[in-house]
C-alpha cells in the first residue's frame, strides 16, 4: 500500500504528527521494560510515539481466501500517523480448515514464512514466536506439532497459543513435563531441544533439533548419545550435527552433568516427555506477552513504544481463530504499541489474545481465490521477507475441483486500479475457482 497523494492535503492542516526519535534497543530506558519485546533482532529501533487521538478509517477491506476464512486489510490515520494493516478470521468449527505449526524442517533454522506455508501446503499463516536470532534459530516457547511435543520452553517464556483436538483455541502456559530413565533411577528432564538449559538440568536433543550446537552452557557439561535405547557414547563437552531418528541426545550441566557422567556405553537409557497442560493439546506456539484477557484489554500494556506487530487470538466461544499483522517503521505506517494491538484485537473480536514476534519478522501470507501459490500480504518492515523459525499455518481440504466461479480483479494492482474515469476502460482478469475457493491447474 503506497502513501496516497492527497494525504497530506486532507490532514496538513487539520492534525499534526509529533516527531519521534529513535533509540536502539542496547539504549532503551528503563521505564519502558516492554520495548524490550519487540522482536527477536534486538538491533532494531524502538520508536516512540506521542499521545494517542481519534482514528480515521480511510480504506478498509475484506476478501474470502478459503472456506471460513476472511482477510481484512485496513488503513488507517490518527495523531500519531498512518497505520496498514491485515486482519484474518479462521472460523475454526470449519470441517474444511485446519491449524497446526508452520517448521522449516528442524528447530534449530529459520525460512521465510512464505516458503514453510508452500511447502506445507497452507493457504494463509502468520509468523510465530520469538527466536534465537543470529544463532541457533531455535524458537523460545513451546512446540507442539500434530499432538506432538517438538519443544520445550525457554525459561519463563511458557506462553503460548494453541488449538486442541476439540478445535478450540486457547492462550495459556505450556511446561515441559519429562522424565530420564537411568540405571540409578529417575532424573527429571529440563529441557527438550532447547538452545539453553537450566543450572543443574539435563536437556534432551531429538532428530528434529537439526545440526546447530547443542548447550555448551555451565560447567562441567557432558554429553551423552543413545542409539536404539544404549548408551554409545559419553563425552565431555557438547557436540553438534545431525542426530539419527534412531537416537537422542542428552546434555547435562553441573549436577546434570554429574549423572550422565556415571553412565557407561551400553546402558539402557530412555526418555519421556509430554505438554504439561490441561488441554488436549493439537499445535501449539508460543508468545510473549498477552493482550486480551476473558474480553478485556490488558491493563498497563505499554503505549509508548511504536513497532511491526504480529498477534494471535481468539473469540468468546473460542471457535474463531483471529491474526493480526500490522506494518510498521515505514512512511504509511507507523506501528502500534501494545496496547494500540490489544484494542485492535479486540475490536476484530478477540475475546483473548497473545502477542508473536514483531518487528521485521511480522509476516502474513495468504492464497488468493482463484491462485495456486500464497503470497505476502502485508509489508515486511525489512523490505524483504525475515527468514523465521515457525509460523501457524491455515490449511483447507480439497474441494471439488470443478469450476464454480471466477475471482475478478484489475490486471494491473494499485491503491486507484479499482477507479476509471468516465468514457476510458479498464482490464479484468477472471481467476475460476471451486467452492472453496480453491484453483486447478487445468481450468
Amino acid at each position: 500500500m503506497n502513501v496516497k497523494w492527497w494525504r497530506n492535503v486532507l490532514f496538513a492542516s487539520a492534525i499534526t504528527v509529533p516527531l519521534a526519535p529513535t533509540v536502539h534497543a542496547d539504549n532503551e530506558p528503563s521505564d519502558v521494560a516492554q520495548a524490550r519485546s519487540t522482536s527477536s533482532d534486538r538491533t532494531e529501533p524502538v520508536i516512540f510515539v506521542g499521545p494517542a487521538g481519534k482514528t480515521l478509517v480511510s480504506k478498509e477491506s475484506t476478501t474470502p481466501i478459503g472456506p471460513g476464512i476472511k482477510l481484512a486489510s485496513f488503513e488507517r490515520f490518527d495523531a500519531r500517523g498512518w497505520l496498514n494493516g491485515e486482519v484474518m478470521t479462521i472460523n475454526l468449527g470449519n470441517d474444511s480448515i485446519s491449524t497446526d505449526i508452520l517448521n522449516p524442517g528442524s528447530v534449530s533454522s529459520a525460512k521465510p514464512l512464505s516458503e514453510m506455508a508452500k511447502e506445507a501446503g497452507a493457504i494463509a499463516g502468520v509468523n510465530g514466536d520469538f527466536f534465537d536470532i543470529n544463532n541457533t534459530n531455535a524458537p523460545l516457547g513451546t512446540v507442539v506439532s500434530k499432538g506432538e511435543m517438538v519443544k520445550g520452553p525457554q525459561g519463563s517464556h511458557t506462553l503460548t497459543a494453541s488449538v486442541d483436538k476439540n478445535g478450540l483455541g486457547h492462550i495459556s502456559n505450556i511446561l515441559l513435563d519429562g522424565k530420564v530413565k537411568l540405571p540409578s533411577g529417575e532424573i527429571t528432564l529440563d529441557a527438550l531441544n532447547q538452545y539453553a538449559i537450566s543450572k543443574d538440568g539435563i536437556g534432551l536433543y531429538t532428530s528434529v533439533w537439526g545440526s546447530a550446537g547443542r548447550s555448551q552452557d555451565g560447567s562441567p557439561v557432558y554429553e551423552v548419545i543413545v542409539v536404539d535405547g544404549k548408551v554409545t557414547t559419553v563425552e565431555e563437552g557438547a557436540g553438534n550435527g545431525a542426530i539419527p531418528e534412531n537416537a537422542f541426545v542428552l546434555v547435562g550441566r553441573e549436577k546434570g552433568a554429574e549423572a550422565l557422567k556415571a553412565l557407561s556405553v551400553g546402558d539402557e537409557v530412555s526418555v519421556e516427555y509430554a505438554p504439561k497442560t490441561d488441554i488436549d493439546v493439537s499445535f501449539a506456539v508460543g508468545g510473549n506477552i498477552k493482550l486480551v484477557e476473558s474480553g478485556a484489554v490488558i491493563s498497563n500494556l505499554d503505549d509508548t513504544t511504536s513497532a511491526p506487530r504480529t498477534a494471535v487470538g481468539f473469540s468468546e466461544d473460542r471457535k474463531t481463530m483471529i491474526l493480526a499483522a500490522v506494518d510498521g517503521r515505514q512512511t504509511d505506517s507507523r506501528g502500534m504499541t501494545f496496547k494500540e494491538l490489544a484494542e485492535l484485537m479486540k475490536e476484530y473480536g478477540a475475546h483473548y489474545a497473545l502477542n508473536l514476534d514483531g518487528g521485521g519478522s511480522t509476516t502474513m501470507v495468504a492464497q488468493n481465490p482463484g491462485t495456486k501459490d500464497v503470497k505476502v500480504v502485508n509489508q515486511p518492515s525489512d523490505g524483504t521477507e525475515r527468514s523465521v523459525p515457525n509460523g501457524i499455518g491455515i490449511f483447507a481440504k480439497g474441494g471439488s475441483g470443478e469450476l464454480k466461479s471466477f475471482a475478478v480483479n484489475t490486471a494491473f494492482k494499485s491503491d486507484m486500479s479499482n477507479r476509471v474515469f468516465p468514457g476510458l476502460t479498464r482490464t479484468f482478469i477472471g481467476l475460476g475457482h471451486d467452492e472453496k475457493l480453491l484453483s486447478r491447474s487445468s481450468w
